[in-house]
């Protein structure tokens, strides 16, 4: 039985030694554990070193130190660079900030403002609400370059003589006519749109502002008043 044993004993380790197949290694009374799917390495500040022998070849490694991991060199015994902490060099302030980024490379919104644009000739008194159809044009038009730009809104406030007329008060793309965003109701205090429709707008095309009635009244000489028109342009770099 014993010879057996060591029969079978000597020819694994011929085999191991032709083949170089080993799935485990211990070493160091099993401080360190070398498998087929790493290495395992259990010590106070353990270490990956890799010493080149070529002409100008550094003695460098990687070191876990205080719970984080650096690049260690070993030629000066100090630390070179905290892998972990290696991110703060990046930032504004920091010893290597990054530079030249483009828009894609922000996170979301890094970079977000709003432009307000007052409609100067909103104000309006005595509209026919009696009527459906357009009732008033903004003779003020602008351009809104599509780049950054995140949502449209329209802000308005209007009065209305009676309570059976609707209002819907638009911003229209001056090329195509059509609906970019809009509030609509009997009356609206400083009331806000949630409708931007980004097919609508034209890139650096002109818009205005528009008030049409789309139920009239069924009084005759309902009109409605329009206190202030304005829009407001949400561009973020992201």
């Amino acid at each position: 039985m014993m010879d057996e044993l060591k029969r079978i004993i000597r020819e694994e380790v011929k085999r191991i030694l032709q083949e170089g197949e080993l799935e485990f290694i211990k070493g160091g009374k099993h401080t360190w554990h070398l498998k087929n799917d790493g290495l395992h390495i259990s010590a106070a500040n353990p270490h990956i070193r890799l010493e080149g022998t070529e002409t100008g070849g550094a003695d460098k490694g990687i070191r876990e130190d205080g719970g984080t991991l650096k690049i260690y060199d070993f030629a000066s015994a100090s630390n070179v660079m905290d892998l972990e902490a290696h991110a703060s060099r990046h930032v504004e302030g920091g010893a290597d900030p990054i530079s030249g980024l483009t828009a894609s490379q922000l996170a979301a919104n890094t970079i977000l403002f709003k432009i307000p644009v007052l409609i100067p000739d909103s104000p309006q008194t005595g509209l026919a609400a009696d009527s459906t159809g357009t009732k008033w044009t903004s003779n003020f038009k602008f351009r809104i370059p599509k780049q950054n730009v995140k949502d449209v809104v329209i802000r308005a406030t209007w009065t209305a003589s009676h309570t059976d007329s609707t209002t819907e008060i638009a911003l229209i793309d001056d090329a195509t006519g059509n609906t970019v965003c809009s509030v609509s109701g009997n009356t609206g205090t400083d009331a806000e749109s949630t409708n931007y429709t980004e097919a609508n707008l034209s890139d650096d095309g002109l818009v205005y502002a528009q008030a049409s009635v789309t139920t009239a009244s069924a009084t005759a000489g309902a009109t409605f008043d329009i206190t202030y028109v304005a829009v407001e342009i949400k561009v973020a770099v992201s």
